[in-house]
């Protein structure tokens, strides 16, 4: 399948949906390893590994939020590469993916000096006590460090799952999960850094499964290519981008957000916010619907049958 460059218009939609949703629905489980294998091993620490869980377990909505702005520009960029595979326009297709890799790169630059300068401050916002704000700091800290290529990696991998390899983008998680799950026990056991190393372990990770993205969207097995001349920041694109990811900015930290203000401000305040997502989110519905080109309108053809849009997942 991955040699056929027509594959996505050929195959039957049932058979299409089981052979990219399997790996994807994979890689969303492994996924979940990171922060799990972070908390096995920081748990064991011996003396403080309670205390230091804790404070790690603070961390989750700022790792949250990052993971959300990496979605809100490829939850959107990649579907819409996708719908221009299927216009057979590759010109525009590899053009969202260099403006999303750009903004990526962007987003990361000030997400990594906001963590570097506030994390402590957006940490005991979040519910950090005096006790585990100093491991939750430190954890933080380190992590912000990767935080380009965590936006990298979980941005660039949905335009790999987008076109068809959703086998390549499971590896992208897969590698990353094993290499984490070797590097915990040698930075925090053997190399005794605790949760730094924990944080460590996790950006290397995340870096070799970047490099292992940008390697594959730079090679000749990608139907897209990052090109250079292609990584600028098209603010044309970014209307109909926006409005399709705009409420998974709002809804990824959400959990995150809404457990802080339970706790804070009670049960309204919570309630408001979720108001306030869902208005959001019917609103981006409404106003998302993908203009039909005219050619589209017209009479089908044998030709125009066998021109289907890619399946994204």
């Amino acid at each position: 399948m991955q040699n056929d460059k027509t594959f996505l218009e050929k195959e039957p939609v049932k058979r299409l949906l089981f052979r990219l949703a399997l790996p994807t629905v994979i890689a969303q489980l492994v996924n979940m390893l990171y922060n799990i294998i972070d908390r096995i091993y920081i748990g064991h620490m011996p003396g403080d590994g309670a205390m230091a869980l804790t404070g790690v377990g603070v961390c989750m909505p700022l790792i949250m939020a990052v993971s959300a702005f990496a979605a809100l520009v490829s939850a959107g960029g990649a579907p819409r590469a996708s719908i221009f595979m299927g216009r057979k326009d590759h010109d525009t297709a590899e053009k969202i993916m260099g403006s999303c890799f750009s903004l990526l790169l962007v987003i990361s630059a000030v997400l990594t000096v906001i963590l570097i300068l506030f994390s402590r401050e957006l940490l005991l916002l979040f519910g950090a006590s005096g006790q585990t704000v100093g491991y939750a700091s430190d954890y933080m800290r380190v992590y912000a460090l990767g935080t380009v290529f965590v936006q990298l990696t979980l941005g660039l991998n949905m335009f790999i799952t987008a076109q068809g390899f959703a086998k390549t983008g499971m590896l992208t998680v897969l590698i990353g999960a094993v290499l984490n799950l070797i590097l915990d026990p040698l930075f925090i056991f053997a190399l005794r850094l605790g949760v730094q190393g924990a944080a460590l372990a996790t950006i290397l990770a995340q870096a070799v499964s970047c490099i292992w993205c940008l390697l594959f969207l730079s090679g000749k097995k990608s139907f897209l290519r990052l090109k250079k001349a292609r990584m600028r920041m098209e603010t044309a694109f970014w209307t109909k981008v926006w409005m399709q990811t705009a409420t998974v900015i709002w809804t990824v930290p959400g959990t995150g957000t809404v457990t802080a203000t339970l706790t804070r401000s009670g049960i309204w305040t919570a309630t408001a916010f979720w108001t306030a997502v869902w208005i959001w989110t019917v609103t981006a519905l409404l106003t998302a619907s993908p203009t039909i080109p005219a050619h589209m309108t017209t009479a089908p053809t044998a030709t125009a049958s066998t021109s289907a849009a890619p399946i994204t997942m």
